[in-house]
């Protein structure tokens, strides 16, 4: 019979695959990307770019945790700062700033 998906054991993520993400979040919060306004929470410096690299690294772990589940181990930092970066942009765009001045291009063109 096949084996129970739930059956494992334990699932191991490494310290980078939750540090890097983080730092993107942050990063975000931070600089504040076109002068993104902040969002009225209160205690928390968070922003559209913010909220979005947070909702994309949530994407990429549930991909992420999908894809184990099947039982194919895949590496889990690609689809992590996939998420991120991918959330990330599409909140700065949200936030009404220019894709130029989110990816830190706008200087240099």
């Amino acid at each position: 019979p096949p084996e129970d998906p739930f059956a494992r054991d334990a699932f191991f993520i490494g310290l980078g695959d939750a540090v890097i993400p983080t730092i993107l979040v942050a990063s975000a919060a931070f600089f504040r990307p076109g002068d993104a306004a902040l969002l009225d929470v209160p205690g928390i410096a968070l922003t559209l770019p913010a909220l979005g690299a947070m909702a994309g690294t949530l994407v990429g772990l549930l991909v992420l945790m999908w894809m184990v589940m099947k039982g194919r181990a895949h590496a889990g930092l690609p689809l992590l700062n996939g998420g991120a970066i991918a959330g990330y942009l599409v909140g700065a765009l949200l936030a009404g700033v220019a894709l130029l001045d989110a990816l830190g291009l706008g200087p240099y063109l």
